[in-house]
């Protein structure tokens, strides 16, 4: 069987297959969950079948040989709507889905990819990542997926979306693919999150900074952030980037961030600008282990002396 088959065919294994609720429950509750978008619904977007998503899951029999036949009609390349029959036999049976896929020569890297995005749709991040990183896969949905990973994995497993990122960067190439991998890069590590923004043009380049900062002060306070916000103040800044930092954080959209003006003189501290550092203004009144800015604007005013 070559070609698609006839629907007695795909489905020998049980002609009257239906999806039993608690499926089809799951697969609601799924797609709601990846933001009212499954990746079965983006394939079926790349094959023309706009009532896929309405059709999917189906309730009924009579359903699923109605999605069948939507399938089989699509004018889309064979191995497209083959791939959409392997997704749909996998949430039946996966004896029949790899049935299916030898029968009628569907290339691995189209198994494999689709096994990945059932594997997302199911929510298994972990296992979907073990098929959507093989070297000799191309990149497919490669936005969507690192955006889902970021969405859903940001705080229980940081590495997997650093993991796919690694897999596809040569293909992440436009500002909202770039935004993701910034955006990845700060889980795991504000330097490397750094270096990346001085890679990109000077627009973004900038964003970037600006986020950067952002996303370091807005931290819950507490040892993490207090850590963060120590390797913010002393990243290697140019001059270009030390006059963004002031300025965002004095005078631009950033001022109102809590300790805005603390990372600034914490800033002009560690760049020996004493004077400029004392006289900060709008600090805040926290301090810690008895050491508030009060007691560190002494220090430093004795320390300067007269000079």
């Amino acid at each position: 069987m070559a070609e698609i088959g006839d629907f007695e065919e795909v489905f020998s294994f049980n002609p009257n297959y239906t999806y039993d609720q608690s499926a089809v429950r799951q697969i609601v509750t799924h797609r709601k969950e990846l933001g009212n978008k499954l990746f079965l619904d983006r394939l079926f977007e790349a094959v023309g079948i706009e009532q896929g998503p309405r059709l999917y899951p189906p309730k009924t029999n009579n359903d699923l040989r109605t999605l069948f036949q939507k399938i089989s009609a699509s004018p889309a390349p064979l191995h497209y709507r083959q791939s959409i029959l392997y997704y749909l036999l996998q949430d039946s049976d996966e004896a029949a889905s790899e049935a299916y896929a030898t029968t009628t020569f569907l290339p691995e890297q189209f198994r494999l990819y689709t096994a990945g995005l059932w594997l997302l749709d199911q929510l298994d991040f972990d296992q979907a990542l073990l098929y959507l990183t093989k070297p000799h896969l191309t990149p497919t949905f490669q936005e969507e997926i690192l955006s889902t990973l970021l969405t859903h994995c940001s705080s229980s497993n940081p590495h997997l979306p650093l993991a796919y990122m690694h897999a596809v960067l040569p293909s992440l190439t436009t500002p909202s693919a770039l935004d993701l991998v910034f955006r990845t890069h700060l889980l795991t590590s504000l330097p490397t999150a750094y270096g990346f923004t001085r890679t990109q043009n000077a627009a973004l380049h900038r964003s970037f900074f600006e986020q950067l900062v952002t996303r370091t002060l807005e931290q819950p306070r507490g040892e993490a952030r207090a850590s963060a916000c120590a390797m913010l103040v002393n990243l290697p800044f140019d001059e270009e980037e030390e006059w963004w930092f002031e300025e965002f954080l004095t005078e631009g959209s950033g001022r109102g961030l809590v300790g805005a003006r603390d990372a600034v003189a914490m800033r002009r501290l560690g760049m020996g600008k004493y004077r400029e550092a004392v006289g900060t203004r709008g600090l805040s009144g926290v301090s810690v282990d008895g050491v508030g800015w009060d007691v560190i604007k002494e220090g430093v005013e004795r320390g300067l002396g007269s000079r």
